[in-house]
């Protein structure tokens, strides 16, 4: 079952210019993936909705919208109403500002802070990384920011884990997130599931990730 965690934002919402949203609403559906360009504290946010979708309905001022985003690998959301529609210069939305925030705690186990060096195989191109945090469900990894390697939510990915005396143990995954620090970049991973063999080499690599 999912955790629900309520956080008071009433002064700031920890959500940074250019986040993807995405917009539901029980009488317009699925608005698609929207962005936030703009937001005065306290009042209203500015989102602006894709320009690729010719039969998209903007909502109508008053309509309830449900909002979740991604942040750090983890998913947050509230519910706002809708102030303003407009569709020029571009197809802009103005939301109530929210007086509460969801972290959908989607894992069932915390994280365990640790240092593993890997190696991180992208779109068949291979980078050195560095593991700092991990549970049975993904992981936290530092790698060199690559100009040479463009990555983007959702893409296929491979960890390969240090083993005594063999070439390393392969997990695969997705990435759920991508912060870049230049030089570095951080890419939150999600593992698909694992099994029982890779859980206890993770156990023994990290004492303290139980299961």
């Amino acid at each position: 079952m999912d955790a629900k965690q309520h956080i008071n934002k009433s002064q700031r919402l920890f959500i940074e210019l250019g986040t993807s949203l995405r917009l539901e609403s029980g009488e317009s559906g699925n608005l698609g993936s929207s962005e936030l360009i703009g937001m005065q504290v306290g009042q209203y946010l500015i989102v602006r909705l894709p320009q690729d979708s010719p039969g998209l309905i903007l909502p109508a001022a008053r309509e309830p919208l449900q909002v979740k985003y991604l942040r750090s690998g983890e998913i947050f959301g509230f519910s706002s109403k809708v102030i303003l529609s407009l569709h020029e210069p571009d197809r802009l939305l103005f939301l109530e500002y929210p007086e509460t925030v969801k972290n959908f705690n989607v894992r069932s186990h915390e994280r365990v802070e640790c240092f593993l060096p890997v190696e991180v195989k992208i779109n068949q191109k291979i980078i050195k990384g560095m593991v700092v945090n991990i549970n049975f469900q993904g992981c936290l990894c530092v790698t060199d920011t690559d100009p040479d390697t463009e990555v983007t939510i959702q893409d296929r990915i491979m960890v390969r884990f240090p083993m005594d005396g063999d070439s390393g143990l392969p997990v695969q995954g997705t990435i759920r997130s991508i912060r870049k620090y230049p030089p570095k970049t951080n890419l939150g991973i999600h593992f698909t599931p694992l099994d029982s063999f890779t859980k206890s080499v993770f156990g023994t690599l990290i004492p303290s990730l139980t299961f």
